[in-house]
């Protein structure tokens, strides 16, 4: 099982950044052609995320060996969910007065072979399987900084940006409490002392407004706090960003109560360990309703799109240890706005198959192919596969998601081949969002 500090110190280009990479370029184009007010989140939570037990709840057809196929519940434990079902660990999701703004995305295939987290976690990150391109946090060419933003809000501590390093400022909350949270320095001493925050690239009178900003957010912050709204310093942090249009990206992490990564134990750990993601991500969204807009106009919830993935899934058997180890096959993806008019529905699925049954005489999880025509799952033949199916990768969510806010996917992904589309992103007489 992989330490998640020698994790942090070695994945080293997921720090904040001025540029979000998709979210960046469709942050942008959100701003310019439709409302300023709006912002994005895009939330993780480490280890990697048996999805079975919460966003691609599952039903077996009889009893099997647990070495073969093993979900951990019956299936009258599945929470209702907008017709159909989310998994036990989910009911926080399912029972939300905001459930029916979702969009839960599944079957998403990453890899066969590729088990690492890092790796896995930067394709999700990114849409780019290879690793090699800019990842989501790091990509410098997808959005113009106003001289209003402060670039990225993260609660992660990343060290660094390499090896996509950028020349544009990065900020992490971190930065902020080192500077003035519970500092009696000033943050303009702490500026210009700091030899810690050199990535900010700051020159003469920028220290001072800069120093003004992070103040202002402190104040909000008290302001927030006020409010009783359940939420950590670093969350907080985030929102007084947002609500002073300092910043319209974030990339957040929520912290399981136990780690997710079950190589062993997982019946006793994991449902918990992903109830308690579940349930901060939960509060976090009912939070972003009880704190105005920039404009006064509206909530915060109601100009926000929170984007959730983990690294990959979990295997579908329990392993000698009684854990599940990782499974990059087949992932799920929680997309949350209010303007969505294709929420309320899953786009996507995935199949367990037993050993016995399964070509490769191993229990399987696996995404189903995406019929691009229709939307639709293809589960016929593969022999007789039709020209439009193929499976649904991470670059295709970010590309469809592209699409729906009038941006081309070649702009996105310039280096890349076409990229399938999702009909169900398409642009239509109303649009995927509704603005």
């Amino acid at each position: 099982m992989i330490n998640r500090r020698q994790f942090l110190k070695s994945t080293l280009a997921l720090s904040a950044t001025s540029g979000l990479g998709p979210l960046s370029q469709i942050s942008q184009a959100m701003g310019q052609s439709y409302n300023a007010n709006h912002f994005f989140v895009l939330v993780t939570a480490f280890g990697g995320m048996d999805v079975v037990l919460g966003l691609d709840p599952q039903v077996l057809d009889k009893e099997y060996h647990q070495r073969d196929l093993f979900l951990g519940y019956r299936p009258e434990d599945r929470v209702s969910w907008q017709g159909g079902f989310l998994g036990p660990a989910a009911q926080s999701l399912a029972q939300s007065d905001f459930a029916s703004d979702l969009l839960i995305i599944n079957g998403i295939y990453q890899s066969s072979e590729n088990m690492d987290h890092e790796a896995n976690l930067n394709y999700v990150l990114s849409g780019h399987p290879s690793g090699k391109s800019p990842h989501i946090l790091a990509n410098p060419g997808f959005m113009n900084i106003s001289s209003k933003s402060l670039g990225i809000f993260t609660n992660t501590n990343f060290p660094q940006l390499s090896p996509h390093k950028t020349n544009r400022p990065h900020h992490s909350i971190s930065d902020f409490n080192q500077l003035t949270f519970g500092s009696s320095q000033s943050a303009t001493d702490l500026l210009s002392s700091s030899i810690n925050l050199d990535h900010l690239k700051l020159k003469g009178s920028d220290v001072a407004s800069f120093a003004q900003k992070i103040n202002a957010i402190e104040s909000k912050k008290r302001d927030l706090n006020s409010l009783q709204l359940n939420l950590s310093d670093d969350l907080l942090i985030f929102l007084a960003g947002v609500t002073l249009g300092h910043s319209q990206l974030g990339y957040l992490e929520f912290n399981p109560s136990q780690n997710l990564d079950t190589h062993n134990n997982h019946e006793k750990i994991h449902p918990q360990a992903q109830s308690s993601v579940w349930d901060k991500i939960s509060n976090f969204i009912n939070a972003t309703k009880k704190i105005p807009s920039l404009d006064n106009r509206s909530s915060l919830y109601e100009n926000m799109t929170l984007i959730f993935v983990s690294e990959f899934a979990r295997t579908i058997n329990l392993n000698n240890s009684d854990g599940k180890d990782h499974n990059p096959e087949t992932n799920s993806m929680l997309i949350l706005s209010p303007q969505l008019t294709a929420k309320g529905q899953v786009i996507g699925e995935s199949v367990i198959r037993s050993a016995t049954v399964s070509e490769r005489n191993r229990p399987e999880h696996v995404a189903l192919p995406i019929d691009y025509s229709t939307g639709e799952v293809y589960k016929g033949p593969r022999e007789q596969t039709p020209q439009n199916v193929a499976p649904l990768f991470p670059e295709n969510v970010y590309a469809s998601l592209s699409e729906a806010f009038g941006i081309s996917s070649k702009k996105l992904f310039p280096n890349r081949d076409t990229l399938n589309i999702l009909p169900q992103f398409k642009q239509s007489s109303k649009g995927f969002f509704d603005f």
